[in-house]
């Protein structure tokens, strides 16, 4: 054996080793639900902390008590810390969202609310970002691309205390509603990682930009030293612009302070369109302030209008994050 196959074949192995083959996603958070409906359509039985379990029931109200679960089955009741089940089912938020979902499912209740959370094969989690995260409807390099990035959010490590990252936007918005391309885009790169010093890089990515990425620094941020502001040639030549204008009073803090955070803090009370971009300028006058900017999201990391754009002229997926992503390795 060379020494350089040798090398290659430690790196293929520490690569296997730095992947995690299975990921812990906090589902429906976003609600804090203080009722669910469980219906598990090929699940196991329902086993309860302590031990016990309850077999052959498919439909459960879940309701929160405190720290504690109430279960409501067939008119019966019981109370329990935890409930867990595993195989595929239905969660329900009462007048709002049902989702489905594939793997091992645990709930409890915090302060109220209920707190479920699913173990899902990293594999399927990837496919999962790429149908809730990108326009399947987009060029198939494009979505390869999405993939990489997302495998490699996702084995960069957790971004919470009670499970490993969240299915909203926070870390990646996932969905149940699995299309082939994207099952398509996850297995044709599978267990392909971006890497920056030695480990899988937490790739960030914005539905689109001004023609130039940020790094996370540039909006308020801390970030790896990887991120480069990258010139996107598909924004930059028609970018999508718009303006906004707000009571000051609402959006003074983002005239102060031009960051990320300021930013989040205002789409959270005024909705996700009422500042689209961390990309724009400010103009305050009377009792209102004006502003004009292009793009959508933090403008960090992959810009996905740009992947699609670069996509259709012919540029590959790793193309594509060598542009986006120029300072990591692709393995």
């Amino acid at each position: 054996m060379t020494a350089r196959l040798f090398i290659c074949l430690l790196i293929a192995a520490a690569s296997l080793a730095a992947q995690p083959k299975t990921v812990r996603i906090g589902v429906l958070s976003l609600f804090e639900p203080r009722e669910l409906t469980l219906r598990a359509s090929q699940a196991g039985p329902l086993r309860l902390a302590g031990g016990s379990t309850i077999e052959g029931q498919r439909v459960a109200q879940l309701s929160a008590n405190g720290d504690s679960v109430l279960i409501s089955i067939a008119g019966h009741a019981l109370e329990t810390d935890r409930i867990s089940t595993a195989g595929s089912f239905e969660l329900t938020v009462p007048g709002k969202l049902t989702r489905q979902y594939n793997g091992a499912l645990e709930i409890t209740a915090h302060a109220g609310a209920l707190q479920g959370v699913v173990t899902m094969d990293l594999e399927t989690a990837v496919a999962s970002a790429v149908a809730g995260e990108a326009a399947l409807d987009g060029p198939q390099q494009g979505l390869l691309a999405q993939a990489v990035a997302s495998r490699s959010y996702l084995a960069s490590g957790r971004r919470h205390d009670e499970f490993d990252f969240c299915d909203t936007t926070h870390c990646q918005y996932l969905t149940d509603a699995l299309d082939e391309r994207a099952r398509s885009a996850a297995a044709e790169t599978a267990g392909t990682l971006l890497w920056y010093n030695g480990k899988p890089f937490e790739a960030l990515f914005t539905r689109s930009c001004d023609g130039r990425t940020r790094t996370p620094q540039q909006v308020g941020l801390q970030g790896s030293a990887a991120y480069q502001s990258a010139e996107c040639p598909i924004c930059a030549r028609a970018p999508k612009s718009w303006t906004r204008t707000h009571p000051l009073a609402e959006v003074a803090a983002l005239i102060r302070e031009h960051s990320e955070q300021a930013r989040l803090d205002v789409v959270r009370r005024l909705g996700l369109e009422a500042i689209p971009s961390n990309m724009y300028e400010a103009t305050a006058s009377g009792d209102t302030a004006t502003f004009t900017g292009a793009g959508e999201g933090h403008g960090i990391g992959l810009c996905q209008r740009g992947a699609a754009g670069l996509a259709r002229q012919g540029a590959s997926w790793r193309d594509i994050l060598h542009r986006y992503f120029p300072a990591v390795l692709i393995r």
